[in-house]
């Protein structure tokens, strides 16, 4: 990109006085925005930029496109091992397509608060949102949206401390399994699933208000105490419970 273009750009958005100094790097983009329909064809699926692709506004595709690959990742090993439910891929497009559906949604928005062809209408959208950008809960609001960590169901990032000294949450699932997370000790893990899930007993946290949490490998809740059988998301997450040779559930050290 040359950097008379560049030039161009910026006086066209912020006056003749803007001064260009120097260019470290430059790289064209578009506004284009487009998403698949379906993110499964059969054995191909698609993540990231091949799923989806919005202005870069905020830098919000990265976010977006390692989620996607956080909640493919521990899908299609579970599915490589063959202990995956049936239904585990298809559950990809049902939790990711939506989330990037909403990201075309607001980049959409952003694009016209930063048209460089400024209407008055345009100046008088971007003056309301500057002083809603005030507020302490608008930009609570538009942090988690940008960067997707509002989603429904992900679990905060707590720092826990557990018997082996404090650690974070995200320490715990760096393993790649699922965890029950047990912040009162009454949790035991049913026989059949410790090669899949780990139990980690921990203190109670301010940020975590639920004794027991059965948490995803991606960091999504899928089962709180008090919210039904735990053996029942057990199964509808991580498969049936393993069984031994006498047909019955395999004991579990906990």
């Amino acid at each position: 990109m040359p950097e008379s273009e560049i030039v161009d750009a910026l006086t066209a958005v912020y006056g003749s006085d803007t001064r260009l100094s120097h260019v470290l790097a430059a790289s064209r983009w578009s506004d284009a925005t487009r998403q698949l329909e379906r993110y499964r064809h059969g054995r191909i699926l698609f993540a990231g930029d091949a799923a989806h692709i919005h202005p870069p506004l905020g830098g919000q595709g990265l976010n977006l496109g390692v989620q996607d690959a956080l909640n493919l990742g521990w899908k299609l090993a579970a599915t490589v091992h063959g202990w995956a439910p049936g239904d585990l891929l298809d559950t990809y497009q049902e939790e990711r397509h939506p989330a990037a559906a909403r990201v075309l949604h607001h980049t959409s928005a952003q694009r016209v608060l930063a048209t460089p062809k400024l209407s008055e209408d345009v100046a008088a959208l971007r003056g309301i949102f500057v002083d809603l950008l005030r507020l302490p809960d608008t930009n609570h609001y538009l942090a988690g949206m940008m960067s997707g960590l509002d989603a429904a169901g992900r679990v905060p990032d707590a720092e826990l401390a557990t018997g082996d000294g404090t650690t974070r949450l995200s320490a715990l699932l760096r393993s790649g399994r699922g965890l029950l997370l047990d912040l009162t000790g009454d949790h035991p893990l049913p026989p059949g699933w410790s090669d899949r899930v780990d139990r980690v007993q921990a203190e109670p946290d301010h940020q975590l208000t639920e004794s027991a949490l059965l948490i995803r490998p991606d960091g999504y809740r899928c089962w709180a105490a008090g919210g039904g059988p735990l053996d029942a998301a057990l199964t509808r997450w991580f498969g049936a419970p393993a069984r031994d040779q006498h047909g019955s559930a395999a004991d579990d050290a906990v």
